[in-house]
């Protein structure tokens, strides 16, 4: 079970829970963090942690009293309506809206009900159907499968991250490690948003594994867990795709319950150039556009990009809200306009 990490300890009176307030939750042995809940179910509740944006679960017997009143108070529903207006969503143009929010919603089924492998656990279906789902709302259509021996060499790998880490250095057991992306804490059924995400100041300036499981070449992984580590053994990969540049979050409409974090990227086949300049704009637009915006004559307010950076054939890129200094994971109609690195493209993205 995850360790909380002592922060300070709150009692709550529960009477009314948004679904995105930030709470502080204590052990029972009184160590806290600070977090907000993802989702519950009777015996428990996923939460993403403030300092660090890990998501793990947590069990109710690990919690104290009031704060199992207040998971049990919590529901999806509370989330405040969108005041984005997407109206005139009919006559937008696919090049800029690839799928409708109702093809959208249609196809994440479909992918929620693919056929596994029978030896995979129900874990394991769901967080491949996860996996599978970011890839097509991030605009790569070739989905991932499950392969047995990259199930078993993922087994093996988290199983000597437990045994052996932080000294994982040597030849022998990064050998064994080559190809696993690995996440330190969660559970299988986090480990997609936690791949999405990708946490971590280290892994700021690539988001490396969002990276990799995106890749359209990627065709079978595995996928398993060993304590406190889980990880996606990438397997085989197949032919180039079709696919000359994907996202996220992706192209058109995109559902800001698959946002996580605060970094966007755009990925590429290509490798970039990281010595060229690099500038990336972001405007949050009033309404759905007609036709390709023009950055010059853009109707909308200019977002602030604070970070970027270049990792192999990705731009990483993390915008806010200049006057709120909040991250942009909420809904909205945003264009983004990247040029440099070798790259120069243009998106617009509908989070709702």
């Amino acid at each position: 079970m995850f360790r909380l990490i002592f922060l300070i300890s709150l009692t709550l009176s529960i009477t009314h829970v948004s679904a995105d307030e930030w709470h502080t939750f204590t052990s029972q042995n009184g160590q806290s963090f600070v977090g907000k809940v993802v989702s519950k179910d009777n015996n428990g509740a996923t939460i993403e942690r403030k300092n660090d944006g890990k998501v793990f679960t947590v069990s109710f017997d690990k919690l104290s009293a009031d704060d199992v009143k207040y998971v049990k108070a919590w529901t999806q529903s509370a989330t405040p309506a969108a005041t984005v207006s997407f109206s005139g969503e009919a006559n937008v143009p696919k090049d800029l809206f690839p799928h409708s929010r109702k093809e959208i919603a249609q196809k994440l089924r479909e992918i929620s009900n693919i056929p596994a492998p029978a030896w995979a656990t129900e874990a394991q279906k769901k967080a491949l159907a996860r996996l599978n789902q970011y890839r097509f709302l991030c605009g790569v259509n070739s989905p991932l499968t499950l392969n047995a021996d990259a199930n078993s060499h993922a087994e093996k790998a988290t199983a000597v991250i437990e045994e052996n880490f932080p000294n994982i250095s040597s030849p022998e057991i990064q050998s064994v490690l080559k190809n696993l992306l690995f996440i330190n804490g969660g559970t299988i059924e986090t480990l997609p948003q936690n791949v999405m995400r990708c946490f971590g100041s280290a892994s700021r300036s690539t988001r490396h594994l969002r990276h990799y499981i995106l890749d359209p070449t990627l065709k079978e992984i595995g996928i398993a867990n060993a304590g406190k580590y889980c990880g996606a053994m990438r397997h085989l990969w197949g032919r180039k795709g079709k696919e000359k540049i994907w996202s996220y979050p992706g192209k058109g409409f995109f559902p800001a319950s698959y946002f996580h974090g605060n970094a966007w990227s755009v990925h590429t086949g290509k490798d970039l150039d990281k010595e060229d300049q690099l500038e990336v704009f972001v405007y949050r637009l009033d309404e759905l556009p007609k036709k390709k915006p023009k950055r010059r004559q853009i109707k909308g307010k200019q977002m602030e990009v604070v970070f970027t950076a270049v990792f192999s054939g990705s731009v990483i890129f993390e915008p806010i809200d200049p006057e709120t200094n909040e991250v942009l994971n909420k809904p909205g109609i945003y264009a983004v306009f990247i040029d440099g690195a070798g790259m120069k493209t243009q998106y617009v993205v509908a989070l709702y």
